[in-house]
């Protein structure tokens, strides 16, 4: 890295103690100085540096706060069914939590810089993507899904989307559920009741671990209501089991 920064002015290296990844964005965040952001994890790889160009100068004219481009993982491509502007925060929120085609991925998308002015990364846990996004989407006016371009997202062992669902890893999800169920806007009851019974969910698996008793105490306060428990009480265990057989507990973009 450090010969790449003598071969170009652009690039700028800095040295660390290895914080994490949410530690490293926020550095970069810190000394950004150009309009416009984009985060690329180091073993993956983007599109066309042009095409980047295109999209950036695409965002300038119509104001949009962030585009989202398709991403490939395993060979499949993602997202890419159709370009179209988002401006109802309602629909973000929907098209997000439900899993239907908005990401909480960073990486994937371009970002209009002013977004991250009063806000850092959460560190000290994983699932800070999902963590910054619900807080990111507040203050999102528009935003664009396209049909182009790629990120080509590497899988390889030991990487966070790995991980065993160790208590570290299932804390994180559910303290970045609450956190969404925190922030997000008041009136969408129905998808915070679902953010909750995923968030419950994931407080099972915890359980045979033992967790502390201040995790309890935090999780039993955002239970979901009981009418909505009873309503979807065989819903529950449908979404356990996928988790047992390994084949995820949400769609693939949670």
């Amino acid at each position: 890295c450090d010969t790449l920064a003598t071969l170009d002015v652009r690039i700028i290296v800095v040295h660390k103690l290895n914080g994490g990844q949410a530690s490293a964005r926020n550095i970069g965040l810190d000394m950004a100085k150009g309009d416009y952001i984009s985060f690329i994890d180091s073993d993956d790889e983007i599109g066309p540096v042009i095409l980047y160009e295109k999209l950036i100068e695409s965002m300038r004219i119509s104001a949009v706060d962030f585009i989202q481009f398709p991403f490939i993982k395993d060979g499949i491509k993602y997202n890419d069914s159709g370009v179209v502007d988002i401006t109802n925060h309602d629909e973000m929120y929907g098209l997000w939590l439900q899993g239907k085609r908005i990401t909480n991925y960073l990486c994937d998308k371009i970002w209009r810089a002013e977004l991250f002015k009063d806000v850092r990364i959460k560190e000290g846990m994983i699932f800070e993507d999902r963590y910054i996004f619900v807080d990111l989407l507040n203050i999102c006016s528009r935003i664009r899904l396209i049909d182009f371009g790629e990120y080509l997202y590497r899988i390889r062992p030991g990487q966070t989307t790995q991980r065993k669902h160790d208590e570290f890893y299932l804390k994180s999800m559910i303290m970045a559920d609450i956190h969404i169920i925190d922030r997000m806007p008041d009136h969408l009851s129905g998808l915070r009741n679902f953010v909750r019974k995923r968030m419950f969910c994931t407080f099972i698996e915890l359980m045979p671990m033992k967790p502390e008793k201040k995790i309890i105490r935090i999780v039993w306060k955002y239970l979901p209501p009981l009418n909505y428990v009873l309503r979807h009480v065989l819903e529950i265990p449908r979404m356990l089991l996928f988790k047992v057989l390994g084949s995820g507990l949400y769609p693939k973009f949670f």
